[in-house]
């Protein structure tokens, strides 16, 4: 059989002759991508969805990689024994046909015919392998559209690359996946919950009743073994298994805090749906998450800020450690805040407001009918257009009304101060989405557990601490004159000497700086768009 023969044609290359071989249903592997994010470049060993199993000969300069002349050899025994362990990396050995390679190559006496079917059989495993180590199995621009994040790409060069090196196949591998440390808490997370998966799970709070502290019931005993598995509880000094006492209240409340709930300590419709998630789906929870971080750049940067809006969460990391944290408000069901990555290039102290049209025609004006004083109140000035030169218009001037609300080519101006829906910091990313972090009066609004309540722009907790903490790269700027220029009203911009690369993303799971694992709900329903296509049959709980 001529390798010459077979290509790698990504989704549409069947598996069908190796039924013959191992008995086993078709297997599709997906494409290996050119390298780069959009690039039209082809390299001369045609990357891409028509490269050839010929053509990956031809990289690795090798006549046979998994087999030798006395039948498999150390590098392919190797390998057969990583596809045995990808749980480990949150992927799914039957997608590899670990089982069925496995029983094949232990057969005794192959024929060289038989040999060279296993060896073309491993070639095309391990590309599907090493592009799903490399950028992940799901094609983001299908299954969250929303997600705009250019991702590592994987390509014939980088899989040859590793088997031409001396590192053991196993090792290279591993080094694939993402290197950021919040990808390798959650790999540990992941093989704690399998263990519990594997010990038959956790058993549901069967009632609807709240539990709360004080009550002595059975279904107390039930709720001690659930958190103690989860490792919210140490439950080893329990004077009463059936009592709900100080200990179990505040194991409750640490409970609440890594499920993005009210922290009230009692065992209420909520805390108990979060707490009957069954732990096969916080496993699935956890491997969806992993694959995310796949889709992230390898190195973020040694100073970045990342919005985690499914956590909503702010993280100003600098020289690989959180330097401040904070919650956010982000965009609500109609405007969800998108994934996207930008550079912060300025900061506007003491902003104005350029209303979008469709907030100012749509919620502003007709406020108008019962408060006729609403923009004067409020700050608000009609501009004649959006020029610098524009005049100010009188509302009477532009003959607007609510049965032809979308008739104002005017625009809607609110004037810096305490009552700005911007707040007293705006920073800027420029980009395609008009999304920017802004502080704002609505401080209250922080305090509520599930913050989905904006436009899409992201409302930040702690705007000052964010400016004085980017400062220390502009020497004009300190926190003496921060303040002096927010107590005068005036409108200023710093701009960065440095931009800073902005990360927006959406992982509903990750673990905090102290080893704890949280998880959010599904608030914007890319998890359940996500399982669907990695996990056929299941359904999203959360």
């Amino acid at each position: 059989m001529s390798r010459q023969s077979w290509k790698f044609r990504g989704w549409q290359l069947s598996f069908m002759a190796m039924v013959w071989l191992i008995c086993t249903p078709a297997f599709a592997t997906p494409s290996i991508q050119n390298p780069g994010v959009g690039s039209t470049e082809t390299s001369s060993t045609q990357e891409g969805e028509n490269s050839s199993i010929a053509d990956f000969y031809r990289v690795t300069g090798t006549e046979s990689i998994w087999i030798s002349a006395n039948g498999l050899s150390e590098r392919g025994d190797r390998f057969i024994n990583f596809l045995g362990q990808v749980e480990a990396e949150g992927l799914d050995s039957k997608r590899y046909l670990y089982d069925e390679i496995l029983v094949y190559s232990r057969r005794e006496n192959l024929c060289q015919l038989e040999l060279w079917r296993l060896e073309l059989l491993l070639d095309l495993v391990y590309l599907t392998l090493g592009k799903d180590l490399i950028q992940g199995r799901a094609d983001w621009n299908v299954h969250d559209p929303r997600w705009h994040i250019p991702r590592s790409v994987a390509s014939l060069s980088i899989l040859a690359g590793i088997l031409n090196s001396e590192i053991p196949i196993d090792r290279a591998l591993r080094a694939l996946g993402p290197k950021h440390y919040a990808f390798h808490q959650l790999k540990n997370v992941l093989v704690r919950y399998r263990d519990i998966e594997r010990a038959g799970g956790w058993e549901s709070i069967e009632t609807r009743k709240s539990l709360k502290g004080g009550m002595e019931t059975p279904l107390v005993a039930v709720l001690r073994e659930r958190l103690s598995m989860a490792g919210d509880l140490d439950d080893a000094d329990a004077v009463n298994p059936l009592l709900f006492d100080e200990s179990l209240t505040k194991a409750v409340k640490a409970f609440q805090g890594r499920h993005g709930l009210e922290q009230d300590g009692v065992v209420g419709r909520k805390t108990r749906e979060a707490m009957n998630v069954p732990v096969g789906e916080r496993v699935r929870q956890i491997e969806l998450n992993m694959e995310r971080w796949r889709w992230l750049p390898r190195n973020l940067g040694d100073e970045y800020i990342i919005v985690n809006t499914a956590a909503f969460r702010l993280d100003y990391v600098k020289n690989a450690g959180t330097a401040l944290s904070m919650r956010v408000i982000v965009g609500d069901q109609l405007n969800r805040t998108p994934v996207f990555t930008k550079e912060l290039t300025y900061i506007d102290i003491n902003p104005v407001w350029n209303v979008p049209h469709t907030i100012a025609t749509d919620e502003i004006l007709p406020q108008l009918a019962m408060k006729p004083d609403y923009l004067e109140n409020n700050g608000f000035r009609i501009l004649s257009d959006w020029s610098d030169s524009a005049r100010e218009l009188t509302f009477e001037e532009t003959g607007w009304s609510v049965d032809n609300k979308s008739d104002f080519p005017y625009r809607l101006r609110q004037d810096s101060g305490d009552g700005n829906a911007l707040g007293r910091i705006k920073f800027l990313l420029p980009n395609e989405y008009n999304i920017y972090l802004h502080d704002t009066p609505g401080k209250r609004l922080f305090n509520k557990p599930r913050r989905t309540f904006s436009h899409g722009c992201i409302r930040i907790e702690n705007p000052r601490g964010l400016a004085l903490n980017l400062f220390d790269q502009l020497k004009k700027w300190d926190e003496v004159r921060l303040d002096e220029t927010l107590d005068s009203g005036e409108n200023r911009k710093a701009v960065l000497k440095k931009p800073v690369p902005v990360y927006i993303v959406y992982l509903t799971s990750w673990v905090d700086e102290s080893g704890t694992v949280h998880f959010s709900g599904d608030h914007y329903h890319r998890d359940s768009s996500l399982v669907r296509h990695l996990f056929p049959g299941e359904e999203v709980t959360y």
